[in-house]
């Protein structure tokens, strides 16, 4: 069986070798994306968008403990730039070799994170190689191992650390035996291909950045993003106080039911409904993930004087900024987060 990864993907062998793909959904990292094949209508038919087609598969499943896998599929950027529908494809690889030090995973579910359109685009901190392998990361198990690598790996359910240097949006891939962790074999492998990022991201911006202790405040925009449905749990777990600011009415409960002990509206009147609802309590930190300098600027007045703005993204592809009394007079810092395994 091929790796969750819908609606799956899955070359013809009577077709083309390379087969164009088109990203669907994804926006602002709110809604699950999927890849599906670019399709030509036929006999007069609109293409549907909600057609399914064969998932990804293996035709030749090799040796289980050798070090070759042949025949696998996977997903490729073949120019940098932001048309996606026809910069991605699906292509065929055989030969598949776990050199010294790498193992041979056969993944099981990959999902699609903001970060992979980022590379795709050239927009990442890792520049693609075209052709580049797509995914970044993902849950499998072990089928090869290398020389030098722990011959116990083999059969084990892994997830795959990130470092945009191999894929995970294919039938199996080669990774660093070291970007391999084991994982349990009773949990949900939709939600441990999904552990190497956003839970990740915020279990660092809680405890990289300021010396947090029980009953601090801290504050979040962006907050039902993936982040935020870690970061706010995790952190009502260290004893926190959480501020939280969404764009949307309708997602207020959700953030109240994540944890957070304040959820508010962004709008033009943010700055004076914090302070009313901070009663007297400043920030230790702001996490912001809107990037706009304006919403920046609403929130910094409830930070503490010496106290720390973290970018951990930008849904408007706007560069944060601190305004520059804050920063001048209040010792207000500007940090950001990136990780790569």
């Amino acid at each position: 069986m091929g790796p969750r990864f819908g609606p799956h993907l899955r070359p013809d062998p009577a077709r083309r070798r390379h087969h164009r793909c088109r990203l669907r959904g994804g926006a602002g990292g709110q809604e699950p994306a999927r890849l599906v094949p670019r399709r030509r209508a036929r006999h007069g038919r609109k293409e549907r968008a909600d057609q399914r087609v064969p998932q990804l598969g293996v035709r030749d499943r090799g040796s289980q403990g050798g070090a070759v896998v042949t025949a696998v599929d996977k997903v490729i950027v073949t120019a940098v730039g932001t048309d996606l529908e026809n910069n991605i494809a699906l292509v065929s690889e055989a030969n598949l070799t776990a050199g010294a030090g790498e193992v041979v995973v056969e993944v099981e579910a990959a999902p699609v994170n903001g970060a992979d359109t980022l590379f795709a685009m050239g927009w990442f901190g890792v520049y693609p190689e075209v052709p580049a392998a797509m995914g970044a990361e993902g849950v499998g198990r072990v089928v090869a191992v290398g020389s030098g690598v722990d011959a116990a790996l083999l059969g084990r359910r892994v997830i795959m650390i990130p470092t945009f240097r191999f894929g995970t949006w294919a039938t199996r891939t080669v990774v660093p035996a070291a970007n391999v962790v084991p994982v349990p074999e009773d949990a949900d492998p939709l939600q441990l291909a999904m552990l190497a990022v956003n839970p990740a991201t915020a279990h660092v911006l809680l405890h990289e950045y300021v010396d947090l202790e029980p009953g601090d405040w801290i504050g979040l925009d962006l907050a039902n993003s993936a982040v935020a449905h870690y970061l706010v749990p995790l952190a009502k777990r260290a004893g926190l106080a959480v501020l939280a600011v969404v764009r949307r009415e309708a997602v207020v409960d959700e953030v109240k039911d994540l944890g957070a002990d304040i959820v508010l509206v962004d709008g033009e009147d943010l700055s004076a409904r914090i302070a009313d609802a901070l009663a007297g309590e400043r920030l230790r930190v702001l996490f912001e993930g809107t990037g706009d300098p304006a919403q920046v600027a609403r929130l910094v007045p409830a930070v503490a004087d010496g106290g720390t703005v973290v970018a951990f993204a930008s849904a408007t592809g706007q560069t944060p900024a601190i305004p520059l009394a804050d920063l001048i007079y209040r010792g207000i810092a500007l940090r950001s987060v990136y990780i790569v395994g």
